[in-house]
């Protein structure tokens, strides 16, 4: 029972890292397209840091989380710090109205959970 335990956490690790992991991909195989998505939602000046930045967050803390002990607990950490205020600067939620506003809100919760989970993770993933 144990073993199947551990592939059922490693699974749900892999997919809790679907999202980063998509990122990374893109970054390696197209780094013209990834500069364009860097530059535009997170408002920054210099897109080829930024798509270098990506990549070491998708792929390097990727594999950390399927890791265990203390390189999980840092590349979740990340992850989920890393989550969280791409939130902050990507939904822009208190600037708009309307439909906007909602469909901005809901991404920017959706982040927040995101990060949440990734910050469990590193916590050891107990709940209190």
């Amino acid at each position: 029972m144990e073993h199947s335990s551990s592939w059922v956490s490693r699974v749900l690790l892999l997919a809790l890292c679907a999202g980063w992991m998509q990122g990374g991909f893109i970054a390696l195989s197209d780094p013209a397209a990834m500069a364009v998505l860097a530059g535009g939602p997170l408002h920054v000046a210099k897109a080829g840091p930024a798509t270098g930045l990506m990549l070491i967050n998708a792929l390097a803390a990727t594999v950390m989380v399927l890791f265990e002990g203390q390189a999980r607990r840092l590349g979740a950490l990340w992850l989920g710090l890393i989550s969280i205020l791409g939130a902050v600067m990507v939904h822009r939620f208190w600037a708009l109205h309307g439909v906007e506003f909602t469909l901005s809100l809901q991404g920017f919760l959706g982040m927040v959970g995101f990060g949440a989970a990734f910050l469990m993770v590193a916590r050891g993933g107990e709940v209190p």
